[in-house]
């Protein structure tokens, strides 16, 4: 009898074999998608912390350069009695900015458009600005003090997969106008 027609075909060890490597392969496969899906999840939310954070600080600059084309001090609305003060800010829809003292800065969407009003829906987002404004009145004449400025910083905090996350952007704002080179 001849000995090859006998090994023919897969022994059950060879196929159990296999089986237990493309499970394994399949496995991490899986695993390398649910993390990936984590990390996409991390950086859109990101993404969006960091711009709502921004657009905090352009209304700020928004507010200040409306101080000055109307001739006000450049820090109205945005300096107070209090140093840091802690606020909100928003563009409401007549265009005008809104700057309130701080509460939780929870931010709602109305139609597209991220504020404070709690007329929109509920975001995971929150955003809160603060203001140091112990240099505002500082003389540039004087090499020891130099150009007038606040320090702004803008934070944003969310929850993601039950860890509070946060973004904060600081930025320093001059009183450009009244002090042109």
């Amino acid at each position: 009898m001849d000995k090859s027609k006998h090994n023919k075909g897969f022994s059950l060890i060879g196929v159990m074999l296999s089986l237990t490597i493309a499970v394994v392969i399949m496995t991490a496969v899986a695993g390398l998608l649910a993390r990936s899906e984590e990390v996409v999840e991390l950086s859109r939310n990101k993404f969006i912390a960091i711009n709502i954070a921004r657009e905090g600080l352009e209304l700020s600059r928004v507010q200040r350069d409306n101080n000055a084309f109307v001739e006000e001090d450049w820090t109205a609305e945005i300096c107070n009695d209090e140093n840091p003060r802690d606020y909100t800010i928003d563009v409401n829809t007549d265009g005008e900015i809104n700057i309130e003292e701080s509460t939780d800065g929870r931010l709602y969407v109305n139609n597209g458009i991220w504020s404070h009003d709690s007329d929109g829906e509920e975001s995971a987002y929150s955003r809160t600005l603060s203001v140091e404004c112990e240099n505002k009145d500082n003389d540039p004449t004087d090499d020891t003090t130099g150009n007038p400025y606040v320090n702004i910083t803008s934070k944003v905090s969310w929850q993601s997969r039950g860890q509070d996350e946060e973004i904060t952007v600081k930025e320093k704002l001059y009183d450009w106008i009244t002090y042109r080179p």
